[in-house]
């Protein structure tokens, strides 16, 4: 156990510090970034997302742009760790089950509920996202099916 917290604490590390990057750079493309209250009250849904068909976004694809990034692997980590924290769920139910990209989700004993959104779909959202970066062409479909299969 003491392995697992030491490894899930690198990994969030790691993809912190890559979020860290990405926010800076959504700041200076004049992204918006929702407010704390915004966060709140929609979780990190874009508002035309809400209430979509689910089909038409990729797994991963959490903040519902289209586009399968590294923004979308800090929104699951984001979340993951406020769960650890003991904080809520700031994704909606549509949102987690889009970052349930591996479809192994984890039962969480102390709360009663299952946790679709970890360390490990974040990971695999932000390999992606590099690997899409360096010039690589493949749907997000086709990575998973490698590196799940």
């Amino acid at each position: 156990m003491k392995k697992l917290r030491k490894l899930l604490a690198a990994v969030s590390a790691a993809v912190l510090a890559v979020c860290s990057v990405s926010a800076s750079a959504f700041a200076a493309d004049e992204f918006h970034i929702p407010t704390d209250e915004e966060q709140r009250e929609r979780g990190y849904a874009p508002a035309y997302a809400l209430g979509e068909d689910l089909s038409l976004y990729s797994l991963g694809d959490v903040d519902m742009d289209g586009e399968v990034t590294a923004y979308d692997a800090c929104v699951i980590q984001y979340n993951f760790t406020a769960l650890l924290a003991g904080f809520s769920d700031v994704l909606t139910e549509d949102q987690l089950k889009l970052a349930d990209v591996d479809g192994e989700a984890v039962w969480d004993e102390s709360e009663q509920k299952w946790i679709s959104a970890t360390a490990m779909d974040a990971t695999l959202v932000l390999t992606y996202a590099g690997l899409k970066n360096a010039g690589y062409e493949f749907t997000f479909e086709e990575f998973l099916a490698e590196k799940l299969k």
